[in-house]
């Protein structure tokens, strides 16, 4: 009935989700408590568009994963859009 498994289903649902998903002011709360030791600022305050890769290493290597490269990431956001990123992150193991 719907074809789930392509980039423009992906595109739509992401879409509504990040409308609609917001933290509570426990969540936002407890995040601050962890940015304010590192100088982290305000990033929704501050505006712009931002980014974040989630980088799998360590023993997801083993099993559910390949290792890419770095430019592998960047190569796939520049493929999305070529507007600028003022803050970028990266979580890794």
């Amino acid at each position: 009935k719907y074809e789930v498994d392509s980039e423009s289903f992906y595109e739509r649902l992401a879409r509504e989700a990040c409308t609609q998903l917001r933290f509570n002011d426990r969540a936002i709360r407890e995040m601050e408590k962890v940015k304010r030791p590192y100088n982290l600022p305000d990033f929704v305050r501050q505006g712009g568009r931002s980014v974040a890769f989630h980088i799998r290493r360590g023993d997801k290597l083993i099993i559910e994963s390949e290792l890419y490269p770095g430019w592998v990431y960047v190569d796939k956001l520049l493929n999305i859009t070529t507007e600028p990123m003022e803050h970028c992150f990266i979580a890794s193991d």
